[in-house]
């Protein structure tokens, strides 16, 4: 029997990540929430430094909260997703990947 919780998203927003690539991964599931008229999926953001990411563009993202704060949850995040940019390796710290 299928689940009518809403199938969770946790985007994790490194430091100079690129913009489009989380755009063409969230709109298309806040259009599916919205074509079906109830919540299929939902979603938070988290942050190494736990307020703000800043994308490549310079733009700032609030964010739902840091590493220590929103640790995955086994069986409430059913897709973590890692938006980096072009110096991923240099974002790829010990408590990131520790996170992961």
């Amino acid at each position: 029997m299928p689940s009518d919780r809403p199938r969770r998203f946790t985007f994790l927003l490194l430091d100079r990540f690129t913009m489009l690539p989380f755009t063409a991964a969230i709109e298309p599931l806040r259009l599916a929430n919205r074509a079906s008229g109830r919540a299929l999926f939902d979603w938070r953001l988290v942050g190494p430094q736990g307020d703000m990411a800043t994308c490549s563009n310079g733009t700032r993202v609030a964010v739902d909260g840091g590493l220590d704060a929103l640790a995955p949850a086994p069986g409430r995040d059913d897709v973590v997703i890692v938006c980096g940019g072009t110096e991923i390796a240099r974002e790829a710290t010990r408590p990131v990947l520790a996170w992961l």
